[in-house]
Parts: C-alpha cells; structure tokens; sequence
C-alpha cells in the first residue's frame, strides 16, 4: 500500500479536472479552487498550486496537514478520508486500477448524498476532523523577504496577503514589499503582476519567442557541411510547449521525449515523468521551456530550461539521438541559449551533472562546481529548481551584453 503522502497526492490526482475543492475548518470555507492536472488551481491568484500552497494561501501554512482540510465541496469528504475510503477498496479488489476505484468510490458517495443532501452545508457542526501527521515532499510557502509563512486568508486584501510573481513565482508580503521599497499595493493586481521589471521584461520576452514558428540558424549551415561532408537542406531551432499559451504540438512533443529516451535508454520507464518536464504540466515544472534542433525537418538535439529571473536559469535536460552526436548540434544550441539570456541580462545557469558527464561541462563548456552554501542559497529562493539523485551542482556565469560583444569582435 502507498504511504500517506502518495495516497493523498494520488487521491488529489485522480479526481475529474475541474472539480470543485475548497479549504474549510472551523465552519468556515476560507479559499475556493479547481482540481486542474494534479494540483489545485487556487481561485484567489488563478495559479495552479500544490496542496501545500493551497493551505498557505488559505491563510494556514503553519498547520501543514492540507489533506485533511481541503473538501470536495459537492461531496462532503475531504482528500485525506477519500484516499483511505479508496485505500480501503483497492484491497478487496486488487485488480482495480487507481482511477476505477476512485471512480467508484464518488459513485458510491453520489448514491449516498442522493438521499442526505450533499455540499458542505451538511457538515456537522460537531463533526470531528480526522487529522493525521505525514511528511509531504513539497516544502511550505514562505515569503521571500521575511521568511514567514502566515499569510491573510482571501478575499481579504491586506499587510500579510501573500503576491506571486508570474515569472520567479517566489512569494511577497504585500508588507514586506512595501518595506522594502519594491512595491506599494493597495488593491490585488487583477492582470499579471512581476516582482521586478526584470522578471516582467523576461516573461514577456519569452512568450514572445513561443509565438515565432521557428528560429532560423541558417548561419550554421555551412560550417556543418564543411564538417559533416554531407547535404543539410535546413537545420531550425523550436520552442515547443510552454505553458504560457495554448499552442501545443503534440507531435513535436512526442518526437522531442523520443530524442531523449534515444540519448538515455535507461530513462525508458520513466517516459510520463519526461513527458511532464517537456511539458510543464507538474507544479514544480511550471514554465519549462522545451528547445529542439530540427535537421531537415527531424529532431536531433533537446534541451529543457528554465528561466526563474535575471539572477538565475536552469538546464536540468539535454539529449543528442545517439547517431548525431560529436557533430557540433549541442553547441549550436547552447550558443542560441547563452545569447538568449544574455539578452535576457541572466547571471547564472545551473544544471544537475552526472560524474560522467563533469568533463564535458566543465572543459567543454566553461561550468563549474557550486558549493553547498549557493545551492542552498538559490534553493532557498527557487525552491523548485531540479536536483537529480546522484549528481552535483554546476554553475556557469552568463557574460552581459558589452562581454558578448566584445568576444564576438574577437572572432
């Protein structure tokens, strides 16, 4: 059987998209959302959030037992008390999967609120909630500046309401911006709102480039048939998947998880997980950016980033199919991405890096190792910033605009 934190998650991911979810205690519903992928989309920022941050934007952060407060509001039951009722059925019936016995158990409970009523209003005033302590793998919200995760319920606007940047997504006090001279709000901003012109020129800078159907490389034409001996009609660059918009290629996304399952045969049980980094679907992959380099018309080299602000990006995938590798494809690709966020006036770009694989960065491509006391510290900013099992952090610095220049003068 699943623990209690992969129950719980599992519960939460099995529901229908669309569902409505509320965080009730004390008789009082304190915040609405949507079950949206496998998170919650929260109604009062419009952000798809994990349990944890849908409790802290609730105003409980501290409390950090998410599943036992946040109902389904139609059915009276919350996330923790409907993965034990479908625990519970999975082992009379070990051939149902995860899904038909969630299924059967919102059936059972249709069946039974058909004659008791259903919602919330038939919560018992006396009723007790069943809480239980686990460790969830997701660390609580916390303000940036202060540090402190209390937080004013919504829809109430004040000192403590929590803002996130649409592009860093770290978290504000509207207080602690104030104090800090970064921002004076006096009402919820109901567009998009940046921490920083920084962050609010990088978003719309990328969004941008998601739009451009591809981004010619054609300079480099020439020097790869001089150095492959062989006809290249095209060779293009491709943003695809963001989730920033709507555009989607399925296609593209499909032959982009196939680049990387060729590169790294032993990531062939993990496809879905490869599937949601491409995408950016999960939480924690929230604004992935998937780069692809097509020759003639086919991909040849994969490479997924991130862009959290002006002081940091990451690059936690890269893959060549293995019939095109040492052929130069990756350099051309990493180029375009220095010069983009040197563009973009990004300091630093960290990566997760095999021991395998530290020569190559390093020698070949100027990164070096960070220490325990910077990981920490981006940690503690970026929380989500991806650490594999088994490997080390590298960093490299992104040379400004005047640097670029002047080494490009030299060539």
């Amino acid at each position: 059987m699943a623990n209690d934190s992969d129950s719980h998650k599992l519960a939460l991911k099995r529901l229908r998209d669309g569902t409505k979810l509320v965080y009730y205690c004390d008789g009082k519903i304190y915040l609405e959302g949507l079950k949206e992928s496998s998170g919650i989309k929260c109604l009062c920022c419009n952000t798809v959030v994990s349990a944890s941050r849908f409790e802290a934007h609730a105003g409980y952060g501290s409390r950090k037992k998410p599943y036992s407060y946040i109902y389904v509001k139609s059915k009276n039951i919350t996330l923790h008390e409907l993965s034990v009722i479908s625990n519970g059925d999975q082992e009379h019936d070990q051939n149902n999967d995860d899904e038909s016995v969630l299924t059967n158990v919102i059936d059972q409970m249709d069946a039974v609120q058909g004659e008791q009523g259903s919602g919330l209003d038939a919560v018992r005033e006396d009723a007790e909630i069943r809480a239980i302590k686990y460790e969830d793998d997701e660390d609580c919200t916390s303000c940036v500046l202060c540090g402190d995760t209390k937080f004013l319920a919504p829809p109430e606007f004040g000192p403590l309401t929590i803002m996130l940047c649409d592009q860093c997504d770290r978290e504000y006090h509207v207080d602690c911006l104030k104090k800090h001279g970064m921002a004076d709000l006096k009402v919820k901003p109901v567009s998009d709102w940046f921490c920083s012109v920084h962050c609010r020129r990088i978003y719309w800078k990328l969004k941008q480039l998601r739009r451009e159907e591809a981004i010619s490389t054609l300079n480099f034409v020439d020097f790869l048939k001089v150095r492959r001996q062989t006809t290249i009609d095209s060779i293009k660059l491709k943003f695809i998947n963001s989730t920033m918009d709507k555009y989607r290629s399925e296609s593209l996304v499909s032959d982009a998880v196939d680049a990387i399952l060729d590169g790294f045969p032993s990531f062939a049980d993990a496809r879905d997980q490869i599937l949601s980094l491409v995408q950016g679907t999960k939480e924690r992959y929230r604004g992935m950016l998937c780069m692809v380099l097509l020759v003639n018309s086919r991909i040849v080299t994969v490479a997924v980033f991130r862009v959290f602000s002006n002081e940091v990006a990451e690059l936690p995938l890269v893959a060549t199919i293995r019939h095109r590798r040492k052929e130069g494809y990756f350099r051309i690709m990493f180029d375009y991405l220095k010069n983009l966020l040197c563009l973009l006036e990004v300091q630093k770009i960290v990566l997760p890096a095999t021991d395998g694989a530290l020569s190559m960065w390093e020698a070949r491509f100027g990164f070096r190792r960070m220490n325990d006391e910077d990981v920490s510290r981006y940690l503690k900013s970026y929380p989500f910033i991806i650490q594999f099992p088994d490997t080390l952090m590298l960093a490299k610095r992104i040379p400004n605009p005047l640097e670029l220049e002047a080494d490009s003068s030299q060539h």
